[in-house]
């Protein structure tokens, strides 16, 4: 029962480490891409953190369907572009519904679905998910691996889990 443990301890470590890996490049990307754009640096995120949770539960939620790299790209490109096209149209609606928020918009393109997704961005999506599945996850999972059950691994984590946590109470209660 203790290894059993033990195992759960990894994987929870692997993933929330992935969360905020993911949500840190997908915070990245989206200022790249509004700096090539508008020509102007902008906070792509709703939280004071550079991080978009929304990368990160996403690419958390792949990592997990596909956690052997034994599928073949297309399977990844279509499943994970499925996926992570659904979550942002369900985000979309919880961030209006709740937060009155619209942090993306994307009627101006072609083939979008109330400016909430569109295919362009779902193209997107599905080149990421097999970069996560094939590429990303297993180097971030070699690295992650060096400092397993290291407690201050640990410490470190739980401190950025809370900091995250004050971050999203403190946005919502603006």
């Amino acid at each position: 029962m203790e290894k059993n443990n033990r195992n759960y301890e990894w994987l929870l470590e692997k993933y929330v480490s992935y969360f905020f890996i993911y949500s840190f490049i997908g915070w990245v990307l989206e200022v790249i891409v509004v700096l090539f754009l508008e020509k102007r640096l902008v906070n792509r995120g709703f939280l004071m953190m550079p991080i978009l949770p929304i990368y990160g539960f996403g690419a958390v939620l792949i990592s997990i369907i596909f956690k052997n790299e034994n599928y073949y790209w297309v399977n990844i490109a279509l499943i994970g572009g499925f996926i992570a096209t659904s979550l942002e149209l369900v985000s979309s609606y919880i961030l209006k519904d709740i937060f009155n928020l619209k942090l993306w918009d994307y009627s101006k393109m072609r083939y979008n679905f109330q400016g909430r997704i569109s295919l362009i961005t779902s193209l997107f999506f599905m080149i990421g998910s097999v970069l996560i599945v094939k590429i990303l996850n297993p180097i971030f999972e070699r690295k992650i691996r060096r400092y397993k059950y290291n407690i201050w691994f640990d410490f470190l984590l739980s401190v950025i889990c809370i900091i995250t946590f004050l971050d999203f109470v403190s946005t919502i209660v603006k």
